[in-house]
């Protein structure tokens, strides 16, 4: 009888054929493995203070164990009795382990052994066994096979959106009643919080800008990964959206020593309003993100970017020796040591300074591109799957599903839906394109 309520446990728990390899940073090697759960872990549900994983018997450090429950995600290390992780009845949850490579093909074996509050002396198993598989969400792109990195696409955070080229960065040409501009920035309805924007290397003595030396795109679960060959200087560039946060991230790695120079517009605008130039933004310098802070009188919108490396110098629409200036559209520059990886955040608000100042400092700290791309495998894993003979076709489906995915927005007046509050023109063509 026992174990029979055991197989009914694990059936109903389980969801079977969700064990996958994953490949979070588009480098084409596997980072770990990823499986979900329809039911608790636990049969009566109820607060688990501990919690270890074993994948074929061996038991798997805890630090690398994540588990996402609703829109929380939640290391095993972190879990204990005073900060224990509560299962209600139904409870649906998906792990993500990161053993820095995949499962081998074949047949493995998980057991989650939970201790629940009150019961600490005892554990409770769920097993199962399962073949593994390889989700493959992606678009890639190479230079060598003639690659257009100038086309715009779109990333996501259900509550912002960036409109970026292929190349990665938030400026891309958009051609609209014979008219081509520049609608590449991050948007957070409803405005336009920042852009264009362009990042560069400076090395040698001469500052070329990513763009125009990309070797190669990967467009995954919620980031693109871009790759750089600057004379030998090879650079990588991830970028992304951290979920339900109106920010975006830019995480850069160089295998040599340079400058990082970031270049933009602060055009505060509503987003449906994007031939309008707006009439005064103050910029300044904020030491809290290390960066910049934009302000618009008229509308209240503001904005901020920053970055984690050493700032060098900045100009505000071509001054050096300024630390503020109010203009229509302020450009400016700022330039970063870039010895070791860096990271570039741009937020904002459409209504307050500090709840700008204080995503972009969140996302210069806590973000971390592995629980982005969790967040959008876990959509694509519990919607409809498609599942032929040709492995363009079941890409493109799950592509398709990534892109209604981005096209729900969070909107601070009208709420949650597919293109809430988005204007027909000019940038729900955009993100057609995207």
């Amino acid at each position: 009888m026992s174990s029979e309520i055991g197989r009914i446990f694990t059936k109903m728990a389980y969801i079977r054929g969700s064990l996958i390899n994953i490949d979070l940073d588009g480098d084409g090697a596997y980072d770990g493995f990823s499986f979900r759960l329809r039911n608790p872990p636990v049969p009566l549900a109820g607060r688990v203070v501990r919690m270890i994983l074993l994948v074929d018997g061996e038991r798997v450090d805890e630090r690398r164990v994540f588990v996402k429950i609703r829109d929380e995600i939640r290391n095993l290390a972190e879990i204990s009795s005073s900060s224990p992780l509560t299962y209600l009845p139904g409870t649906r949850s998906v792990f993500m382990v990161l053993l820095g490579r995949g499962l081998e093909e074949g047949r493995h074996r998980i057991q989650i052994r939970s201790w629940l509050e009150g019961f600490e002396d005892i554990w409770i198993p769920l097993e199962f066994e399962d073949e593994v598989e390889s989700e493959e969400v992606k678009l890639e792109l190479r230079r060598d096979e003639g690659a257009d990195f100038s086309r715009p696409i779109i990333i996501s955070s259900n509550c912002a959106y960036a409109v970026l080229s292929r190349a990665g960065d938030p400026s891309v040409e958009w051609c609209w009643m014979g008219v081509s501009y520049d609608i590449g920035g991050l948007y957070v309805p409803p405005a336009k919080i920042l852009g264009p924007m362009r990042v560069g290397v400076e090395a040698g003595g001469r500052t070329v800008m990513l763009s125009e030396c990309v070797k190669r795109m990967v467009h995954g679960p919620g980031y693109i990964l871009t790759e750089h060959d600057l004379d030998g200087l090879r650079i990588t560039r991830r970028t992304y959206s951290p979920p339900g946060r109106p920010a975006l991230i830019q995480d850069i790695e160089l295998d040599g020593r340079a400058t990082l120079i970031v270049r933009g517009v602060g055009n505060l605008i509503p987003y449906g309003l994007l031939g309008l130039t707006p009439s005064s933004v103050k910029v300044f310098y904020d030491k809290r993100v290390n960066g910049l802070v934009f302000w618009s009188r008229d509308l209240g919108y503001y904005g901020a970017i920053g970055c984690s490396g050493k700032l060098i110098s900045y100009t505000l629409d071509g001054y050096s020796d300024v630390a503020e200036i109010t203009l229509p559209a302020p450009r400016f520059e700022l330039a970063y040591s870039a010895d070791k990886p860096v990271r570039v955040v741009v937020s904002g608000s459409p209504c307050d300074l500090e709840d700008a100042l204080s995503q972009a400092a969140a996302g210069l700290k806590k973000s971390d591109l592995s629980h982005t791309i969790l967040h959008f495998v876990t959509y694509l894993n519990k919607t409809t799957a498609l599942e032929t003979d040709d492995p363009e076709l079941n890409s493109a489906f799950k592509l398709g599903k990534l892109s209604l995915f981005y096209l729900i927005l969070r909107h601070p007046e009208l709420g949650s839906g597919i293109m809430a509050g988005l204007p027909r023109f000019p940038t729900f063509w955009g993100r057609d394109l995207g």
